[in-house]
């Protein structure tokens, strides 16, 4: 599946948007997959739009996109330094779904097959049988990358509202 996204909605950006969900089985096939419109970008407001659940403005998604970028590189350098992330600041992240957990080591090696997927995979070390690790992914694509790792025996372990600051503090408390 391919997500486009259309920047404008004039008479263009508008003509796109119908003939990709008026057709979108002919242009499918055509394609060789499901091209699927999921964002309409535009600085206008369009309340009374049938695609009005698809438009953002722009500046809000241009905000989403650093905010998301901004938040899995600070991840990536606390990662290479000891995992000493803040776990607050992590679970604050408003466009960033983060899964702790533990997957079977076979199905860790099978992720190789979906690294086109959008996601990003920590590990945090492994035994005989598990590599224990978190992945990441933004919350538009949250249910289709949970789906992929519970078909891989993903199981998920929920951290505590309870639990604060570092993992090394978490651990102390």
């Amino acid at each position: 599946m391919v997500n486009v996204a259309i920047l404008g909605f004039g008479t263009v950006g508008s003509g796109v948007a119908e003939v990709l969900t008026g057709h979108e089985d002919s242009i499918g096939r055509k394609a060789g997959g499901l091209i699927r419109l999921k964002y309409i970008l535009d600085v206008r407001d369009f309340p009374d739009s049938p695609f009005a659940d698809r438009i953002n403005e722009l500046s809000d998604f241009l905000l989403y996109l650093l905010e998301q970028r901004s938040a899995l590189a600070a991840a990536i350098r606390r990662a290479k330094n000891g995992m000493e992330l803040d776990l607050d600041s992590l679970f604050a992240c408003k466009y960033i779904k983060i899964r702790f957990g533990r997957l079977p080591n076979d199905s860790y090696q099978k992720l190789r097959s979906y690294s086109d997927r959008p996601f990003v995979l920590f590990s945090f070390g492994q035994d005989s049988t598990y590599n224990w690790c978190l992945y990441t992914c933004a919350v538009a694509d949250a249910q289709e990358i949970d789906g992929l790792f519970q078909s891989l025996y993903f199981e998920r372990i929920r951290v505590p509202d309870y639990v604060h600051g570092t993992p090394q503090e978490a651990l102390e408390f």
